[in-house]
């Protein structure tokens, strides 16, 4: 008992539940707002319990980059989930444990397919993906939010299996998209009462807390038909001599009919870890794109302004301008700020205890990163809920601000592997779409302008909620080669 109370009294601060061992708090919907006012009380590390989990929470730059990048070695595992694994999410590169044979092959397999070496690869295709969906945007602005999807996950899919998607309704996305919406909303960490007391495992069906049982027996056999369903047709591409070049394609080489049964499951999940990180993530910064466009005209106006300066208005931005358009690429960092997609980033779990600032934290706790509560903290961003491109640029008069981009793509071992192919991604879709439209707010009957409210639901990811917004072309030269080469 005397172990147990000193090691108690060691942990970080934080709010406690009545009953040490079985208690759980109750928290909003959007974590992360909890978590930053927790902060004002407890400090920038707090300590909570949920059922028989330890939780510590990050909110401060110093702590976030001390224990997630400095001590990565013990801060890269990932918690294990029940219902996850059950789903084969231990599989996949972004929930597997850092001491996986999984993880080892996956990071491999990425950084060879989309790594700082070998992204350029990908440029023609997210090129030629942005015309299609400046098309729809052109014919159909109305339905933006389900263009963006569906280009992020035709680029996906393209890049994964060579597969091209030619409508929002193809049966291969809206199976795709299905896995990756019921393991996003059953799948996640901490959901579920057996995640939280290890011993549900074992109670028969009907006792409290195994409303999970149902769920375990059901879905797992259709996600693995999914997964199978896509790489099975890769293969059949590949003997029948019409594979293109992908991920998928690449890493089976060309001995289809003697695969190694492992291997072939390691590419089967890495492909669908692929989708798994870019199915909302990449949709939702370009969400937040045209709801901060939406809101602040004036970053809009000065973006189109560089553009037309340094491409002119005779053709549409390409991955080769990049470097040149300083403002847009500072655009974009700010949409990653202004509302981090993933606000509490990917949790991570410590594999030994460690003492951090005479603080104990568990081995085995889970580690959350508030990157929202750093993106609105005054100290770091100063009026941090406006829209500013400018805290990027330097000149003779300030310092550029931190960039939380460097910090929204994850930490230390656990970086996305997929970054650079979601940066080069976010900067055509975004450069092309402000090379010919303007976005403005929409007008009611009355001729008043329509104001988004600017809220964003929960989840992992976290995306704004439906929102209108006015699109039309600023450009009829770009709008009229844009409508012939989607009619071709």
């Amino acid at each position: 008992y005397l172990s147990w109370k000193s090691r108690r009294n060691a942990l970080p601060p934080g709010p406690s539940t009545r009953f040490p061992f079985w208690g759980r708090l109750k928290f909003s919907e959007r974590k992360w707002e909890d978590f930053t006012e927790l902060a004002k009380k407890y400090g920038p590390v707090f300590h909570y319990r949920d059922g028989q989990t330890n939780y510590v929470v990050l909110n401060s730059p110093d702590a976030i980059f001390d224990l997630l990048n400095k001590r990565s070695r013990i801060y890269s595992d990932r918690p294990q989930a029940y219902v996850s694994n059950m789903l084969g999410q231990n599989k996949t590169a972004f929930r597997t444990r850092s001491d996986s044979r999984f993880f080892h092959v996956h990071r491999r397999m990425f950084n060879d397919a989309m790594g700082p070496r070998s992204v350029h690869e990908h440029f023609p295709l997210l090129e030629k993906l942005r015309i299609r969906l400046l098309g729809q945007l052109l014919s159909n602005p109305h339905d933006f939010i389900e263009h963006i999807k569906m280009s992020a996950g035709s680029a996906v899919l393209k890049m994964a299996y060579g597969y091209d998607v030619r409508t929002k309704d193809d049966d291969f996305l809206v199976s795709i998209m299905k896995y990756v919406r019921v393991t996003s909303t059953y799948g996640g960490l901490g959901m579920w009462a057996v995640d939280h007391y290890p011993f549900l495992k074992y109670m028969p069906r009907g006792f409290p807390g195994t409303s999970y049982r149902k769920f375990v027996e059901e879905f797992p056999a259709k996600h693995n038909k999914i997964l199978h369903r896509t790489t099975d047709w890769v293969k059949a591409e590949m003997a029948a001599g019409r594979a293109v070049p992908s991920f998928v394609s690449k890493q089976l080489g060309d001995a289809v009919d003697i695969l190694d049964e492992e291997h072939e499951d390691h590419v089967r999940h890495a492909a669908a870890g692929m989708y798994l990180g870019a199915a909302d993530t990449t949709p939702g910064v370009l969400m937040t794109f045209f709801l901060c466009m939406t809101l602040f005209p004036e970053p809009q106006r000065r973006a189109q302004e560089e553009i037309n300066r340094v491409i002119g208005k005779d053709r549409l931005p390409v991955m080769a301008d990049r470097d040149d358009l300083p403002y847009v690429n500072a655009l974009i960092k700010e949409c990653l700020r202004w509302h981090p997609v993933a606000p509490l980033g990917l949790v991570h779990s410590v594999t030994e205890d460690d003492e951090y600032n005479g603080m104990l934290i568990p081995k085995g706790s889970t580690i959350i990163a508030n990157l929202w509560g750093l993106s609105k903290d005054e100290q770091i961003y100063p009026d941090p809920w406006k829209f500013q491109p400018e805290r990027y640029i330097t000149d003779s008069n300030s310092t550029p601000q931190m960039e939380l981009r460097e910090w929204v793509f994850g930490f230390g071992r656990r970086i996305c592997p997929g970054q650079y192919f979601a940066e080069a991604s976010l900067f055509i879709s975004v450069a092309s779409v402000l090379a010919m439209f303007d976005i403005s707010k929409p007008v009611d009957s009355d001729g008043k302008d329509i104001v988004p409210d600017g809220l964003y639901g929960g989840g992992t990811t976290s995306l704004p909620l439906p929102f209108e917004c006015c699109i039309v072309p600023r450009n009829d030269t770009l709008a009229e080669i844009i409508g012939l080469m989607t009619e071709k």
